[in-house]
């Protein structure tokens, strides 16, 4: 019996453990559909049960063409020490309830029996002839050279329960853990995808640091109180299509901020804004040159003024209250990040501190840690206790071998977690802690039916808007801030009443549908389609709207193409196919089109236009609002 062999007993005990989890999670997903919010990410579970199955696989194989040689059939299972990891840790780790932890317990004490029974038919098949079992151990230590290995024992033991903490805790950084920061993107009542997601889950403190840039960027991020503070200071990483913008106010209607950028066409300023995005006053500012590295960021409050430096270069000088202000942080579409955020008062007492790590209950969790350690020593010890004839060592030689083999992996594994898996693997997110604010389409549905009546007031012309999340109004601080609803304002004199049909999420196939199932009934007199984002085919998009323009023609409505527009900080890519179907869908049944993102294009200096590469803020609502209002009521003009 040697070190691998006492790891590889081990092993199988980790198979059952990690086979007990799958089944557990798999068994979840069944009971209660996609409300998998306190287990780990399923992408990473597939790829732990196929490392279960292949160990056992390859134990057999090893152990088959071991007695084929005739040699012994000894495992050195280094590498299955991997295993060791977080087999019975895992469930706590990725924060499970008390219920969770027990099912995947039972269920690995069953898997247990059948696999031990695996390898005792394996090791029935060696040859008739083994060899006599080995005496007792010959290999003899001095007393004192014990204590000592038995000390270096203990000290990895408590270094793994660190790493088991520290794993433990980046399992769980979230910024909803976190709980020091509130998100722009949350604030609105027209919500926007993944903005509590962002929240939720990993990706946004992946490496303990704030990433701007995940769940499809401009994250925007503020302390959630005012905070007196004298002096801020903050590390920050800009990449070189990317930019940070640094705000500060006292919750007013307007605030104030640098946007340190590293795009041609987004270039560095100081600026004055409205919450709605709008720039009230910008002037340019000269910064350092922003590398690939991190920059040290500081904000200097004296005698009314404060002071903006970038690596203590002062780039610039803003006009803000002398009373508390909130300090906030705000992304594009590329991942800057932030990190090391410190306030502090004139005598450098510390108001406000985050380094983005999860520090919670240090330790209360490295009491578990220890205790879950304990439990990997107590398996590696039941495996040595079996083979306690055959070592041919002190005991205390193979502990230490198996508790370094294991101290290994789990470093590498926590370094793996940190540095790739944080940003990759993530939990899957539960909501329920934010209001929920984007509509289904049942519940669309559903509103439209109980606001608008079938039979049609001959002295109000309807148009009916098709679109999708950015028709429906995504982004906008209220409802009667979304361009719809500008435009109708707009048109009020007019009697123009404006119906917003438009589903979040939805393609043109299912508003087709749902326009010859309910909202036909309606015989608007023009019909606004805003589309090409959510449709990936171009001839089926195209044959969509044929479709569309028939039924519309055969009602008698005028209908108006919509180039849904884009933000300018991504590839548009294949975006641009479906623009040009509509636009060969219009000039065949001579319908006017207006492209939406070449009119935005010049209007990207004027402020923040973006939540995300579709949604648009509330100033990027008035924008669309003001460029359609003339179409449309040429579209509903007497004929």
């Amino acid at each position: 019996m040697d070190v691998g062999a006492a790891i590889a007993r081990a092993g199988w005990f980790v198979a059952a453990a990690i086979l007990g989890i799958y089944s557990t999670k798999r068994l979840h997903l069944l009971l209660h559909g996609d409300r998998v919010e306190d287990l780990a990410d399923a992408a990473l579970d597939a790829w732990l049960l196929r490392a279960a199955i292949a160990f056992v696989v390859l134990n057999a194989a090893w152990r088959i063409w071991r007695r084929s040689r005739g040699a012994p059939v000894a495992t050195p299972g280094a590498w299955a020490g991997f295993f060791l990891v977080f087999a019975a840790a895992q469930p706590l780790i990725a924060g499970a309830p008390v219920s969770t932890t027990l099912t995947a317990a039972a269920l690995s004490i069953l898997y247990m029996p059948l696999l031990l029974r695996l390898e005792r038919w394996i090791r029935s098949r060696r040859r008739r002839d083994r060899t006599p079992s080995a005496p007792r151990p010959t290999l003899r230590i001095s007393r004192r050279a014990t204590l000592v290995a038995w000390g270096i024992v203990a000290a990895i033991v408590v270094g793994e329960a660190w790493l088991v903490r520290e794993l433990w805790g980046q399992k769980q950084n979230t910024l909803h853990e976190n709980g020091r920061w509130t998100s722009g993107k949350l604030d609105v009542d027209m919500g926007i995808v993944g903005a509590a997601t962002y929240m939720m889950t990993r990706r946004a403190l992946s490496g303990n640091r704030l990433n701007l840039g995940p769940w499809h960027g401009y994250q925007e991020l503020r302390s959630p109180e005012p905070i007196p503070f004298h002096a801020a200071g903050f590390r920050f990483t800009v990449p070189p299509d990317g930019y940070l913008i640094v705000r500060l106010d006292d919750g007013g209607a307007t605030f104030s901020g640098v946007r340190l950028s590293r795009r041609a066409d987004t270039p560095s300023l100081a600026f004055t804004a409205k919450e709605t995005g709008e720039f009230e006053s910008t002037r340019p500012i000269t910064v350092p040159p922003l590398g690939d590295g991190e920059h040290r960021g500081t904000i200097t409050r004296r005698d009314g003024a404060c002071t903006v430096a970038v690596d203590d270069t002062v780039v610039a000088q803003l006009d803000l209250p002398a009373g508390p202000l909130r300090i906030g942080f705000r992304g594009g579409h590329a991942n800057a990040t932030v990190d090391d955020v410190v306030l502090t008062d004139p005598r450098g007492a510390i108001l406000f501190a985050d380094d983005f790590r999860n520090t919670a209950d240090p330790l209360g969790r490295l009491g578990i840690a220890l205790a879950i350690v304990a439990v990997a020593r107590a398996l590696a010890g039941f495996a040595l206790h079996a083979e306690r004839r055959r070592l041919r060592a002190p005991p205390v030689f193979y502990v230490l071998a198996t508790t370094l083999t294991l101290g290994i992996c789990l470093a590498i594994y926590c370094f793996a977690d940190h540095a790739i898996l944080s940003a990759r693997h993530v939990r899957t997110p539960t909501e329920s802690a934010y209001r929920r604010t984007i509509e289904s389409g049942a519940e669309v549905q559903e509103r439209l039916e109980s606001t608008y009546p079938l039979a049609p007031n001959p002295r109000v012309r309807r148009v009916l808007f098709i679109g999708s999340s950015q028709t429906w109004g995504s982004g906008a601080k209220t409802e009667a801030e979304s361009f719809v609803r500008r435009v109708e304002r707009a048109l009020a004199d007019e009697r123009v009443q404006c119906i917003n049909t438009a589903i979040s999420g939805a393609d043109s196939t299912a508003l087709l549908e749902s326009f010859q199932r309910s909202w036909r009934q309606w015989r608007p007199d023009g019909i606004v389609v805003n589309l090409s984002n959510n449709d990936r085919d171009a001839d089926e998009f195209a044959a969509n709207l044929e479709t569309l323009v028939r039924l519309a023609r055969e009602d008698g409505a005028r209908l108006l193409f919509v180039l849904e527009a884009n933000a300018l900080e991504h590839d548009l890519g294949p975006i641009e196919t479906r623009w040009n179907a509509m636009r060969r869908v219009a000039a065949a049944h001579d319908i006017p089109v207006v492209d939406m993102h070449a009119a935005l294009a010049p209007e990207n200096g004027r402020g923040l236009l973006w939540w995300d590469t579709v949604h648009l803020t509330t100033f990027g609502h008035r924008l669309v609002a003001e460029r359609l209002v003339e179409p449309v009521r040429t579209l509903v003009a007497p004929r």
